[in-house]
């Protein structure tokens, strides 16, 4: 995945970067295990970039060390397989990113072709024995690109994103095989038909101080709080909130620690 984060103003007196929509999220216990084991005192610039700067370079997967020297070794061919996959299984085009090793295999980030615009990723395995990238094994993991798919139908922004926990948007996504062109105006009316339940929909937004060296501020985040709550007319779903400071984990795509501002579980805005 692409993974250039934007600036923009949200109309409240200050300006934020928000993390690129349709990433996988990480488990918060893996994102504390990165933040306890990562040095920020020491050759801080050796692990974190401004925010507006970072495109993905440095980013890595646990043990991926000899795989993504293969994988990019194989590039061409990892693409063209990728393509294959999402269009025979999903009846999408999709363009490929990144391609990042990992444990046995190399995780390949795509994002869609026209609507609706999601983004999200397959495994390619590879042989390390043989060197061998397995092109005809291509897999997604269970509800991943569904997921992306249907929360690509109704909201995602590249300003926040959407994760569907519970929605039964096993009909949609039939629809979307069978006409996997259809216009966003056409999936807007088929959501209007579908129950929701608004703790089975997470919406994250995951901001960040647009300047160096400043901490997460209390008023800019409880300003941001407060607008999401009092707010008509938006999505039902439950909302998380965190501000950041303007440094981000080269390696993760990670912009989550200790002095971040949070407002999510146990006590999350749930807008119905």
């Amino acid at each position: 995945m692409n993974k250039k984060r934007k600036t923009i103003a949200l109309g409240i007196g200050f300006s934020v970067s928000l993390l690129l929509g349709g990433c996988f999220e990480m488990k918060s216990s893996e994102k504390q295990s990165i933040e306890e084991s990562t040095p920020r005192s020491k050759g801080e610039e050796d692990y974190y970039i401004s925010v507006q700067e970072y495109t993905g370079q440095g980013y890595k997967l646990p043990n991926g060390e000899k795989t993504d020297k293969i994988a990019k070794e194989h590039r061409k061919e990892i693409d063209k397989a990728v393509k294959k996959f999402f269009r025979e299984k999903y009846k999408t085009e999709v363009i490929v990113h990144n391609t990042v090793g990992a444990v046995d295999g190399a995780t390949v980030f795509v994002e869609s072709v026209g609507e609706p615009h999601f983004y999200t990723f397959a495994v390619i395995p590879i042989d390390l024995n043989e060197e061998e990238v397995l092109t005809d094994r291509v897999w997604s993991q269970e509800g991943e690109v569904e997921n992306a798919i249907m929360t690509g139908g109704k909201f995602s922004t590249p300003y926040y994103y959407v994760n569907a926990i519970e929605y039964e948007f096993d009909p949609l996504l039939k629809e979307y095989l069978k006409n996997p062109h259809m216009e966003k105006a056409a999936w807007k009316e088929k959501f209007k038909e579908a129950t929701l339940n608004p703790e089975g929909l997470l919406i994250t937004l995951d901001l960040y101080m647009s300047e160096p060296n400043i901490e997460p501020e209390e008023t800019i985040f409880n300003k941001i709080v407060s607008d999401i709550e009092r707010m008509e007319g938006l999505p039902s779903g439950t909302y998380s909130i965190m501000l950041n400071d303007n440094l981000i984990l080269k390696d993760s795509a990670i912009g989550t620690k200790d002095n971040s501002l949070i407002r999510t579980k146990p006590d999350p805005i749930i807008k119905e």
